[in-house]
């Protein structure tokens, strides 16, 4: 098994009682019963035969990439909760038009140290180059990468953001 699985599994330890599991809990991706039914609800497990026959390796093979799916899919939650943490998404009807919105984005992103002092001034040069807005939806931004860090803005209003003389938003994503 070591040997077909090298470059995917790294084999921590052998036990053949499942109490000596706890010894190794914080370094377990998955679990390979072999000859045993065990199953353990927080650590994905698998039960193979002895023999590693062909449809044990294709469990192991599905065992794997389900948690290297996990794994992946995790960590793209945990950056899209940094890049979009809790300050910066605000559902509102009163803010309305598009001079509230960069009033709320940039006075946010500079008191968190995100943006320089100019940031609203940047948005708005972008936006008179072209609209931001696409549909009912607006991603406004600078012409230039000048944020100290990465992060996003969220603004709802289910009544409408008037963008321009003829478009209304409903979601901004800055």
């Amino acid at each position: 098994m070591e040997h077909q699985f090298s470059n995917y599994i790294s084999i921590k330890g052998i036990v053949t009682d499942p109490s000596q599991i706890k010894t190794f809990r914080s370094k377990i991706d998955i679990i390979v019963a072999v000859n045993s039914n065990y199953i353990d609800h927080s650590i994905g497990a698998v039960s193979i035969s002895q023999f590693l026959l062909p449809d044990d390796v294709q469990k192991l093979h599905v065992a794997i990439t389900t948690k290297q799916h996990q794994v992946k899919k995790d960590k793209f939650q945990e950056r899209l909760l940094t890049f979009f943490d809790s300050d910066n998404f605000v559902r509102s009807t009163n803010l309305n038009d598009i001079n509230q919105i960069f009033d709320t984005v940039s006075y946010n992103f500079e008191r968190q140290g995100v943006v320089q002092s100019d940031f609203k001034k940047r948005l708005y040069q972008r936006e008179k180059m072209s609209s931001t807005a696409f549909g009912r939806i607006a991603i406004p931004h600078s012409l230039d990468m000048s944020a100290q860090k990465s992060k996003g803005f969220i603004i709802i209003n289910s009544h409408g953001i008037k963008w321009s003389d003829n478009n209304e938003v409903y979601l901004v994503i800055a």
